[in-house]
């Protein structure tokens, strides 16, 4: 599913605006070092520092099989 960042936010403000609590507290963004890869990640901070979550990294790199 692609998503555009509002349509994100708004999601996150639906879901965790009857409680009052953090909606997420980890977020787990994957890097391969392309443009739409940072997109995200620059997506993910922003919503972090909104949720007060934590932002955990992950690449992975093919075997040299």
């Amino acid at each position: 599913i692609e998503m555009r960042r509002s349509e994100v936010f708004n999601l996150v403000d639906h879901l965790g605006a009857h409680d009052g609590d953090r909606l997420l507290s980890d977020i787990l963004v994957s890097i391969s070092g392309e443009e739409h890869a940072w997109s995200a990640l620059d997506q993910a901070l922003e919503l972090a520092c909104r949720e007060g979550a934590r932002i955990l990294g992950l690449h992975v790199a093919p075997s040299e099989q």
